[in-house]
């Protein structure tokens, strides 16, 4: 009866580790490189292949891929720090843009409109100078004639 507790308990180990397992197997393969491995090993079993070759194979295959995720991260670091530096750089230009005009409007603002203004006036000023000028010689001009 001792032996019978203890087979029962080793097929439920088994039982259950074999469930794990395949449990394993349906998650790998939802995924299509999972897919592609399981695959793989399957061709490896039923061309009787080595299956210390297969592993191998993935072992390869698992390195060249890190190697092309480390080129692909290090592009995209290198990409990045592009990116901020035109980002930096566009927004100094754009500050710089902002406060050339901001001084600009200062300066036709505070000079420039009011200097026009009163250069207009002064203008204005000398019109009517040069205009009763031309009536004073005309009258001097009219009495000369006389």
């Amino acid at each position: 009866q001792v032996v019978y507790a203890s087979e029962s308990s080793l097929l439920s180990q088994a039982r259950s580790q074999f469930k794990t397992q395949f449990a394993k197997v349906d998650v790998i393969q939802k995924n299509k490189w999972g897919k592609a491995f399981l695959s793989l090993g399957q061709l490896s079993l039923a061309t009787e292949a080595p299956l210390d070759d297969f592993f191998q194979s993935l072992s390869d295959l698992l390195r060249d891929l890190e190697n092309q995720l480390g080129d692909e991260t290090d592009y995209w670091a290198i990409r990045t720090v592009d990116h901020q530096t035109l980002i930096e750089e566009f927004t100094r230009q754009r500050s710089s843009a902002e406060a050339d005009i901001a001084n600009a409007k200062s300066k036709l603002d505070g000079t420039l409109y009011p200097s026009r203004e009163d250069t207009e006036r002064r203008i204005h000023q000398a019109e009517v100078l040069i205009e009763q000028n031309q009536e004073a010689i005309a009258q001097e001009l009219s009495l000369i004639h006389i």
